[in-house]
């Protein structure tokens, strides 16, 4: 993995970081990584405590670290899962398609073309499971985002940007 380098807000509420990206081209991506409460309360207090600043990766959970070092090694894929799943919300509307609602629409497309701007993990579970949110070229707003749940190194759901929450 290359250096990395960890950024935290003045209110230790989230540490930003940029990874390699196939999806962005040459570029790289912007990770948000959500901080535990606890974490945080700590973080700030060592930071009042002493004049050496804590390190903004210690505020992230040793799950989230394996969680990003994941999405770094597997983001072109998932920006194609991505890309399938924002061809389903560009042309329905909506992350699922729902039959009901209309019988005479067309099938939707594979994939769009999409880039991948911010993603977003969110605090491990209890059983070690991370979510991430993911905002891009296909989003309208912060709301409509994708959502994908990653356990033990592998996807297990793709669908609305609140299944990650």
């Amino acid at each position: 993995m290359p250096e990395r380098e960890f950024e935290a807000g003045e209110n230790g509420r989230s540490v930003m970081v940029a990874i390699d990206a196939p999806s962005m081209g040459e570029g790289d991506l912007d990770v948000e990584v959500r901080v535990v409460a606890a974490v945080q309360s700590a973080w700030l207090a060592a930071r009042e405590a002493g004049p050496e600043q804590p390190p903004a990766d210690s505020l992230m959970h040793p799950d989230q670290l394996k969680a990003l070092d994941w999405l770094e090694e597997n983001e072109a894929a998932v920006a194609e899962l991505i890309g399938q799943a924002a061809g389903r919300y560009a042309f329905y509307g909506e992350t699922e398609y729902n039959p009901d609602l209309d019988d005479e629409r067309d099938d939707p497309p594979d994939a769009v073309e999409v880039f991948i701007e911010l993603a977003i993990i969110e605090q491990p579970d209890s059983a070690g499971r991370c979510g991430f949110r993911f905002q891009g070229s296909w989003s309208e707003d912060e709301e409509h985002g994708l959502g994908v749940i990653l356990y033990d190194g592998e996807i297990i759901e793709i669908g609305a940007q609140d299944i990650a929450v």
